[in-house]
């Protein structure tokens, strides 16, 4: 195991697991639409893609009509605020996708609310792919397929020494971190949000959602959210960008009636859940490293918990060595299990199971002119930007362009 850098370890993230598999002296990824790209398989194996649209509308309907949304440069909430504007309704979706990708996702919306069978709305796609009585919630998926593009530092990188590390991978299992983006690539506070909910720090947990300017965002983001701390809240909606939504909401709320807990309150438990979800992400994090520390190898530690309880409100504690992990990092954090249940918000963040580790499949590589091309399927919940990180050793700074140290 190797240790990991300050900013991963910020996120739970404590440690590379194989040492032989680094390539980041001689490959290369910066993340974008281009050079990374997803696509759901639903829980019937059908993948998401907009050359599954259909045209005419069968004879039989269902209550929902279900979606197929390809989006670029946009994250999944902000792609899903421009879709819930068009067809005037609530849009269900299956899971999040960050905006630094290309990436195709089911949704459904009820069915008299679409008036067109292809929305083409910029940088998103929507069209229908089928109807159905049931509505796809989050996590209604078997899993994803990821194409992922590398570059060679060098032209005289010997491209058979990469092939022969890419083609180690289909036999490790890996740990089944909660990916980068699941905290925010570029400010990464979603996971603080959730702890400062879960300790009802309402002040905090605003700041840090519409405050709390990173040096990677634009001028006019960073003045915006200067001008938010400072108090000036019509100032600062004005700077927002309307691609900000959450923020804008935040902002606005504020401007109207001063009060953090009614301006949380203003973004809906679904906002509310992904915070609370994301600091469940980091604890789990936390735990899967300890228990690594514990086991030693990814392997043993998949043989004794193939399975993890993720903290959360129900979360029952045993006689183990886990739940003796979990015990002592909730205590470092200054919480209580029941903490989670939070009825200021009308909401509670429960325990669910995680599996431990992960391990590609059908992992495949295509040289290209500049490299090579990925391609794998992980199950469900499960981060591609994990096995990268392994590849790269490399981080939020390599994936936005900036280059990193390598260890």
């Amino acid at each position: 195991m190797i240790e990991a850098p300050p900013l991963d370890r910020s996120l739970g993230i404590y440690y590379y697991l194989y040492d032989d598999l680094y390539l980041g002296d001689v490959v290369t990824h910066i993340k974008s639409p281009v050079t990374f790209k997803v696509y759901e398989v639903s829980l019937d194996g059908s993948i998401a893609s907009l050359e599954d649209c259909i045209y005419d509308y069968p004879g039989t309907k269902g209550k929902y009509v279900h979606l197929i949304m390809c989006k670029e440069g946009l994250d999944t909430i902000q792609a899903i605020h421009v879709v819930r504007r068009v067809v005037n309704a609530h849009v269900y979706y299956a899971g999040l996708k960050d905006a630094d990708s290309y990436s195709c996702q089911y949704l459904s919306v009820k069915f008299n609310r679409i008036r067109s069978r292809y929305y083409d709305l910029g940088r998103i796609k929507l069209c229908i792919t089928g109807y159905g009585d049931y509505v796809i919630k989050r996590g209604y998926l078997l899993g994803n397929i990821f194409y992922v593009g590398l570059d060679l530092r060098s032209s005289n990188v010997d491209l058979g020494e990469v092939i022969k590390v890419l083609e180690s991978i289909p036999n490790r299992y890996f740990l089944n971190y909660y990916g980068y983006q699941r905290f925010g690539t570029i400010r990464p506070v979603t996971h603080l949000v959730g702890r400062a909910l879960v300790k009802r720090e309402w002040g905090e947990a605003v700041k840090l959602i519409a405050g709390t300017p990173s040096p990677l965002e634009s001028v006019e983001v960073i003045s915006a959210r200067e001008e938010f701390e400072l108090g000036n809240y019509s100032k600062a909606l004005k700077l927002f960008p309307k691609g900000l939504v959450i923020e804008r909401r935040i902002t606005y709320s504020m401007m109207k009636y001063g009060d953090h807990l009614k301006a949380l309150k203003s973004l809906g438990s679904e906002l509310i859940n992904l915070y609370l979800g994301a600091y469940q992400a980091y604890l789990f994090n936390k735990m899967l490293s300890r228990l690594i520390e514990y086991f030693k190898d990814v392997n043993e530690l998949r043989r004794a918990y193939p399975t993890l309880m993720v903290p959360g409100s129900n979360m029952k504690l045993r006689n183990d060595a886990c739940s003796q992990i979990a015990e002592e990092i909730i205590e470092s954090e200054g919480i209580n299990i029941s903490d989670f249940l939070i009825k200021d918000l009308g909401a509670s963040a429960k325990t669910y199971a995680r599996e431990s580790a992960f391990r590609p499949e059908g992992f495949t590589y295509i040289p290209s002119p500049k490299g090579l091309w990925l391609s794998f399927t992980l199950p469900s919940g499960s981060y591609a930007s994990i096995l990268l990180r392994e590849l790269l050793r490399a981080g939020l700074p390599a994936l936005k362009g900036v280059k990193a140290t390598s260890h």
